[in-house]
């Protein structure tokens, strides 16, 4: 996968990250995803069609959910991810990508992307499109977002 697919997604999260919760994420060391793998508890999921095509998954743990979605609304605490607290982490999802698609304009590749899908639950597997996903770990505040990108 090419660095020029990769970066405006991460550049893209560590904007919405910076903007949304004030904190500057750090990014950990990347390695390759292939076939099924085990996601976190929370998984948002971003198609990609346009000059690419492939799909985005922002994946991280309930307790990193409920903090980034406390962030959100501005520092209220989340005990639990209801309803108001799963629209904060789909937001984030079409806030990365949504400012990924921008990035992507600057660089001559104009994609489309679906509204984020959010999906909860204990031993989630994903599959990666065709079978392999180069996975971004960016810790926040001892938290971690991975950002399983799969674009051809």
């Amino acid at each position: 996968m090419k660095a020029e697919y990769v970066n405006p997604f991460l550049e893209a999260f560590d904007n919405v990250a910076q903007q949304v919760i004030n904190i500057k994420p750090e990014k950990g060391k990347l390695y390759v995803k292939e076939g099924s793998t085990k996601s976190g508890d929370v998984a948002i999921t971003i198609g990609v069609t346009g000059d690419l095509s492939g799909s985005v998954v922002l994946s991280m743990s309930e307790e990193a959910a409920k903090f980034i979605a406390s962030k959100m609304m501005f520092g209220m605490e989340v005990k639990e991810l209801d309803d108001m607290a799963k629209s904060a982490i789909s937001e984030l999802g079409n806030m990365v990508a949504g400012n990924s698609a921008s990035f992507f304009v600057n660089i001559g590749k104009n994609i489309n992307i679906t509204p984020p899908s959010l999906y909860t639950g204990k031993n989630m597997t994903i599959y990666a499109y065709k079978g392999k996903a180069l996975c971004v770990p960016m810790h926040i505040e001892n938290k971690t977002i991975e950002i399983d990108i799969s674009v051809s």
